[in-house]
């Protein structure tokens, strides 16, 4: 009880808002919310919201911002408003550039799902592209699905980046091959990205990832895939997929084998390796083995 006293006492105090214009309260619902600073800031936004003139003065003043502590506030209103954002919104996405991008990441932020079918008339403009799609993903778009497949396909390294972390938030098993694909990539950034969608998929992806580990498709990858979807859940299916590549002859395959085991976790990966550190004799292996014990 004395340690939340004295909590309750490092707080600033919260102004009265009955005072402050529309704009005053903004700025101070725009700050850092955290430590000192967490109840006036939250006393802020939450007054906002209440407020009728709100709305007029964040589309006025503020949709073009470029700061990020801002665009937290403005999402918190919008939150609450609902609906109501939605006028102002589409009249940010015909206007200035910065206007569109933050309207893009606040509608996909929300998961403001009734602009779908504007997102998909956006995405060949191209300096919004990843911006849309990025939202698209957000609001778990099933009808965006195809052509974000192309832009994974055929896209500048960056939109790829953005279109592989669309398919992972949409979880459509139309884009499960599209991604197994792309982990041919020659960018590590891209190949991280399908690995961190594919991690999304979860079991959903294990039997095309079985296909793929037969015919010996991107095997360290698919590894690290299965690693993300095992990660503290000792499932052994799952593991039963990544045992056989123990004894690959590529040290390399045996390395990640063992690291996705041990992401895997439970008594049997630990018994496993216990006896595949006597007999392991890639330094390199054995190595990441020993770690493992030693923790």
């Amino acid at each position: 009880r004395n340690s939340e006293k004295k909590e309750e006492k490092r707080q600033r105090p919260v102004p009265d808002f009955s005072k402050m214009t529309t704009g005053e309260v903004f700025e101070i619902a725009s700050e850092w919310g955290v430590g000192e600073n967490e109840k006036r800031v939250k006393a802020a936004r939450e007054e906002l919201a209440k407020r009728d003139d709100v709305l007029d003065y964040i589309f006025k003043n503020k949709m073009d911002t470029e700061s990020g502590l801002d665009l937290r506030a403005i999402k918190a209103v919008f939150e609450k408003k609902g609906k109501e954002c939605y006028p102002g919104l589409y009249r940010a996405l015909r206007g200035k550039k910065e206007e569109v991008k933050n309207a893009l990441y606040l509608i996909g932020e929300l998961e403001f799902k009734e602009f779908e079918d504007t997102l998909l008339s956006m995405l060949d403009r191209k300096e919004y592209t990843r911006y849309v799609i990025s939202a698209l993903g957000k609001i778990h778009s099933k009808k965006a699905v195809g052509r974000i497949k192309e832009y994974l396909k055929k896209g500048e390294e960056r939109v790829k980046v953005v279109a592989a972390l669309a398919l992972g938030r949409i979880k459509d098993p139309e884009g499960l091959s599209s991604l197994l694909d792309a982990l041919s990539s020659p960018s590590l950034i891209v190949r991280s990205a399908c690995e961190h969608a594919l991690g999304e998929f979860g079991k959903d992806a294990i039997e095309e990832i079985e296909k793929r580990l037969k015919r010996r498709e991107n095997v360290i990858y698919l590894l690290r895939v299965l690693g993300n979807i095992g990660d503290g859940k000792e499932d052994p299916e799952v593991k039963a997929l990544i045992y056989p590549f123990l004894e690959d002859k590529d040290p390399r395959i045996r390395l990640f084998a063992v690291r996705a085991l041990v992401r895997c976790g439970g008594e049997d990966v630990k018994e496993v390796l216990r006896i595949m550190k006597g007999k392991e004799t890639d330094p390199w292996v054995r190595g990441e083995i020993e770690r493992y014990f030693e923790k």
